[in-house]
């Protein structure tokens, strides 16, 4: 995920940066971000193909939570 190549494929409006790791997202207060750690690259790639790769976020519960406060502004 650090990798140029990886990132180039990102659509997910919320995300940040990531590391092999962790995927740093928008934060939901203003002025913040999360980081969500997982235990290898195997499990942080998965999540970064099913998730952040979509513009619509995919399975991601940080993604929705973020998409149903701009709809509540």
């Amino acid at each position: 995920m650090s990798n140029k190549t990886e990132e180039t494929n990102i659509q997910c409006p919320f995300y940040l940066r990531s590391t092999d790791f962790r995927i740093c997202c928008e934060g939901y207060l203003p002025n913040t971000s999360m980081i969500t750690s997982f235990p290898d690259k195997k499990s942080a790639a998965h999540h970064m193909k099913a998730c952040c790769f979509r513009v619509d976020g995919g399975d991601c519960q940080f993604a929705k939570m973020l998409f149903r406060k701009y709809e509540d502004d």
